[in-house]
């Protein structure tokens, strides 16, 4: 009697198990190239985000790639629990990396939907403005997750590296200031 009862208890786990993992709503890992284009060396630099669930589903794992100088030097990425079925939050601020490129520097990452204009102070007092692209209409209405996301790659000049970044929305209001060496 005792191992029937243990038997049962066993099928009744491993179903519940495999309704978890067969949940429709429960994301299927995925990786898709937001953009990629030339570097200044003639190498192709790529941006690309995925998405795989996390906690038996409950929560999805959003994750941004960069390979800035076409190359495994200088590649970052950076990811963070987003709500299942969501997106980053309105107020998202930003994520990025200023690194030593081949013919200078690179400067990328991501900001939230509502930021427009990167205002990047140099530690040389030089200023570089970066408008952030949005992935495309056709990604975005087909991933939730990509809404409220977007992306910059900029190349400029040695001589200084991102000190102070200004966030900018669409009509010029500031809604963040941030600098240091991390962003």
């Amino acid at each position: 009697m005792m191992a029937i009862t243990g038997m049962a208890l066993c099928l009744v786990i491993t179903t519940a198990s495999a309704n978890v993992t067969q949940d429709p709503s429960c994301i299927k890992p995925q990786q898709h190239g937001l953009a990629n284009g030339p570097t200044p060396t003639g190498r192709t630099w790529k941006v690309s985000a995925q998405i795989r669930p996390e906690s038996a589903c409950r929560s999805w794992f959003l994750q941004v790639n960069f390979i800035p100088s076409g190359t495994r030097a200088g590649s970052w990425a950076w990811g963070h629990r987003i709500e299942k079925g969501g997106h980053l939050a309105d107020g998202f601020g930003i994520v990025g990396d200023d690194t030593v490129s081949e013919v200078g520097r690179v400067f990328s990452g991501i900001v939230g939907g509502r930021t427009r204009t990167v205002a990047v102070t140099l530690s040389n007092g030089k200023h570089i403005t970066i408008h952030p692209k949005l992935p495309s209409l056709r990604q975005r209405d087909r991933y939730a997750w990509l809404h409220n996301l977007r992306y910059f790659v900029r190349f400029y000049p040695a001589g200084g590296r991102a000190k102070v970044v200004k966030l900018l929305d669409a009509q010029g209001k500031v809604l963040e200031v941030k600098g240091g060496r991390s962003f």
